[in-house]
């Protein structure tokens, strides 16, 4: 078989699967179900557009003093594709002593209602990835965060729990030394 023959077929093989991996990202209305930014410059770089609705996103901050940007990135994310819904926020009581509770005001600024978050300060890692996997699964939220560091067994239970529940996990943390 010649070579143009070969990639031709492998190219309307491609295409079939990319056909059918969109069949199966569409939700029961027939539209996607990813989250967009609304901003070309980034909406554009990522997979369909947006982020997967029913998986686990990590999000990372350079430095612990961008760790408010990046938050209220999230925060708006979810404001701009659910603007109802309960949203589960899990960090170790560790860190509210250092950061403290999220600053309601703030919250509203971005037109969140700052009574849509669940609050939970836990005592370590284990908890609070054992509260978002539930929180997950039970597909009651619009969404959930967790203050958390996981290593792929954690990545791969909560992604599951997401896709169970559809409904998007968002990890966040400083990047770690060596982390792209």
């Amino acid at each position: 078989m010649a070579k143009k023959q070969i990639l031709d077929r492998l190219k309307a093989q491609v295409s079939a699967l990319e056909k059918r991996v969109e069949q199966l990202d569409q939700d029961g209305s027939g539209h996607m179900s990813f989250w967009r930014f609304n901003v070309p410059a980034i909406d554009e770089l990522l997979p369909h557009g947006g982020l997967d609705s029913a998986n686990v996103h990590e999000i990372l901050w350079p430095h612990q003093a961008d760790r408010v940007a990046a938050i209220g990135c999230v925060l708006a994310l979810i404001t701009k594709n659910d603007g109802a819904g309960p949203i589960l926020w899990c960090q170790s009581k560790r860190n509210t002593l250092d950061h403290g509770f999220p600053y309601t005001h703030g919250i509203g600024a971005i037109g969140m209602s700052p009574g849509r978050i669940l609050f939970l300060s836990l005592k370590n890692d284990r908890e609070i990835l054992w509260a978002l996997e539930e929180a997950l699964k039970s597909g009651a939220l619009a969404a959930v965060m967790g203050e958390v560091e996981t290593d792929l067994k954690s990545s791969r239970r909560l992604g599951l729990a997401a896709s169970t529940g559809k409904t998007p996990c968002f990890i966040l943390h400083t990047a770690r030394e060596g982390m792209n």
